[in-house]
């Protein structure tokens, strides 16, 4: 946190994500979600970890985890712990030549508007997964998108969306937070995918749904086709 009076630094990763903003994020049983889907010690691949929100606590579950982010500032926030190892690439470009019993692919990067970048993300993923293991996905399904505008809270973070609907299952947001004093702006666009879609886009990747891991259906397992 800020020293009183002090604004919070606007240092954002290159998509434009704030990184004081989501160095505060709390979490929401996502860790131990991942730690039920794998063995005790289990390696974890958390692919855009930002600032360590997941892989940080997934750690502290005994796993090993590799942390990947393109943003040097966000994983500089990341605290020093041996089980971690940060890796600054980009995740359509990444080839650790290493395989993990959970890639993990948080937060919206399945819904962006770029789709050749999700066939990359998702091929990222497959790529890094081993032989039995699952890739944990974090999706915004349909209903998601009907919600349009509102404000809603993230632990002490308050949340206000404004949503505009640009054709095409685009939709472009225009988000304003706040933590007490300090505030922070963030546009993105995302594209709504069905369920036929996800299936599709999944499958072209040598993916395929395993199970639902959430009554709102925001998190998913998937395995390899030939699993």
């Amino acid at each position: 946190m800020n020293t009183p009076g002090e604004s919070p630094s606007q240092e954002a990763a290159p998509d434009g994500s704030p990184v004081d903003l989501y160095a505060r994020m709390p979490t929401f049983g996502e860790p131990e979600m991942i730690h039920a889907q794998v063995a005790l010690g289990a390696s974890v691949l958390d692919l855009g970890c930002g600032t360590g929100r997941i892989a940080v606590p997934v750690a502290r579950l005994g796993h090993p985890v590799v942390a990947v982010d393109e943003s040097a500032a966000m994983l500089a926030r990341i605290p020093a712990d041996p089980r971690i190892r940060p890796v600054q690439a980009s995740i359509q470009d990444l080839d650790l030549g290493e395989s993990f019993a959970a890639v993990v692919l948080a937060g919206n990067l399945v819904n962006t508007d770029d789709d050749r970048l999700r066939q990359h993300l998702l091929g990222a993923s497959a790529r890094h997964l081993a032989p039995g293991g699952v890739v944990l996905v974090q999706w915004r399904p349909p209903d998601w998108f009907a919600a349009g505008q509102g404000t809603r809270h993230l632990g002490t973070i308050e949340v206000a969306r404004t949503e505009t609907a640009l054709g095409n299952d685009r939709f472009g947001f225009s988000v304003d937070y706040r933590d007490g004093d300090d505030v922070w702006h963030h546009d993105y666009t995302f594209r709504r995918l069905s369920e036929a879609d996800l299936r599709d886009v999944l499958a072209e990747a040598g993916l395929q749904i395993r199970q639902w891991l959430s009554p709102d259906r925001l998190w998913f397992s998937a395995q390899a086709l030939s699993s």
